[in-house]
């Protein structure tokens, strides 16, 4: 019986250590490792950086936010990949992840909101290092109602001036 029980314990513990260098290959989230993410070297974003007309001013930029919970305040940082200039204009510059692949998608778009308010950046830009090519982020909130009344605003004000001045030239005969 003896001779039969060490071949199968020493059975399962190869099998699961077979089974754990197997999954750590194919499902790394399962044990907590990240997956394999292509890094890029500092020198790479830099040389797209200058070669579409950017300088760098700030690399990595720690910008401090507050976060009120309760009337409670939390001190935490929003992490600015770099800060560059072009044209006197300010941007603040992210780097795309094979993860992060469409700028409208929810959770982007509210990081690259929040990088653009933290770094009080005139815009947005996020590099593609994969494909070589810098995009150019912008956000408009659109204040529908307040757009369509102030049209109707400015068209009631042009008729009555035009009406304004039709009167006042028929009141001096000159129509």
């Amino acid at each position: 019986m003896l001779t039969y029980l060490i071949p199968l314990l020493l059975g399962i513990l190869i099998g699961i250590i077979i089974f754990y260098l197997v999954s750590r290959r194919f499902f790394p989230v399962l044990t907590g490792e990240k997956p394999n993410t292509v890094s890029y070297s500092e020198a790479e974003v830099e040389k797209l950086l200058a070669a579409n007309g950017y300088k760098i001013v700030e690399k990595r930029k720690k910008a401090p936010i507050i976060t009120y919970v309760d009337d409670k305040a939390f001190l935490g940082f929003v992490l600015v990949n770099y800060i560059v200039k072009k044209d006197s204009r300010t941007f603040a510059a992210e780097i795309k992840t094979p993860e992060e692949s469409d700028p409208t998608e929810s959770n982007l778009r509210r990081k690259l909101l929040e990088l653009g308010f933290a770094a009080k950046a005139d815009g947005i830009i996020l590099l593609d290092l994969d494909q070589k090519k810098i995009q150019k982020i912008s956000f408009k909130f659109p204040l529908v109602e307040r757009e369509f009344f102030f049209k109707v605003f400015i068209a009631l004000f042009i008729i009555f001036v035009i009406a304004g001045v039709i009167g006042l030239l028929m009141l001096l005969k000159l129509f």
